[in-house]
């Protein structure tokens, strides 16, 4: 799957913060698979309701567009689709940790 990682831009002076912030989304994404097994849709939706709102500036736009898919299979409590667009955010924070490395 193609990220967009190259692409993605960090708005000037947040550049020193991009190491903690991946950190700290790697670790919400944790949280977020306990949630699911749990049927905690509402930790899901708070959580990624932050993510759309604050992703962006930081240079994780294909996070911000997840967390607009995870709103859409969380309010229909699709637990598969859910599960796979955890397995993609995964995937893609190993990815960008690795480009900002």
């Amino acid at each position: 799957m193609n990220y967009g990682i190259e692409d993605e831009k960090v708005t000037k002076g947040l550049e020193e913060y991009v190491d903690e912030f991946v950190e700290d989304r790697t670790h919400e994404l944790e949280s977020l698979k306990i949630s699911l097994e749990n049927d905690d849709f509402e930790s899901i939706r708070e959580v990624t309701h932050r993510w759309k709102g604050f992703c962006a500036p930081y240079g994780f736009n294909f996070l911000e567009k997840m967390s607009l898919e995870i709103e859409k299979y969380n309010s229909s409590k699709d637990k598969e689709q859910l599960n796979n667009a955890f397995k993609n955010i995964e995937s893609y924070l190993i990815l960008k940790k690795e480009a900002i490395s």
